[in-house]
């Protein structure tokens, strides 16, 4: 998921992130996402960002 805009985490288990951030979506619940960003990961509102989808596997 691409960052729309900054978004400053309200707890520890918030993901905060800065606009064009590329966020790791792990978990979705609803209204609220759980991802991993430069090796921090949690909870963040999935309206602050833009699903993208990409091509790239992991081995």
């Amino acid at each position: 998921a691409v960052a729309l805009c900054e978004w400053s985490a309200k707890t520890d288990s918030h993901l905060g992130f800065s606009k064009d951030d590329v966020i790791t979506v792990l978990e979705k619940q609803e209204n609220w996402w759980y991802g991993e960003l430069n090796e921090s990961r949690g909870w963040f509102p999935c309206t602050y960002v833009s699903m993208v989808t990409t091509n790239n596997t992991q081995t």
